[in-house]
């Protein structure tokens, strides 16, 4: 009964937190492709590019955001996945979804390592 409760209570924020990242993750994606757009328009190498990302707080905040919104909306999404597809509920469910989430910024992290140092 305490899960049952604790799903009622939590399961509605979730969702909402499940789009609130969607929004975010539009708007992120559209400065990220219209900053591709600019820097391939401008005609840089990859060289050129990492030397202006390089030590760059601004790249730093902006796609490290990125990383942490896509993180939690693919959790989330998974955590869905899973009680759509499988038995698995409660902490097991929830285990996996943040398991996701930890391999999702632990890559997305390591990426961003590359291109701001």
């Amino acid at each position: 009964m305490a899960s049952q409760s604790r799903d009622q209570l939590w399961e509605p924020r979730l969702w909402l937190l499940q789009r609130v990242t969607a929004v975010a993750l539009a708007l992120w994606v559209g400065v990220h492709l219209i900053t591709i757009l600019a820097v391939g328009g401008a005609g840089l190498s990859a060289e050129q590019i990492l030397g202006r990302t390089r030590h760059s707080a601004v790249v730093a905040l902006f796609y490290g955001s990125f990383v942490l919104l896509a993180a939690i909306h693919g959790a989330l999404g998974v955590r869905v996945l899973i009680a759509e597809w499988t038995p698995w509920r409660g902490t097991r469910r929830d285990g996996a979804a943040v398991l996701v989430a930890v391999l999702l910024v632990a890559l997305g992290g390591r990426a961003l390592w590359a291109v701001v140092t």
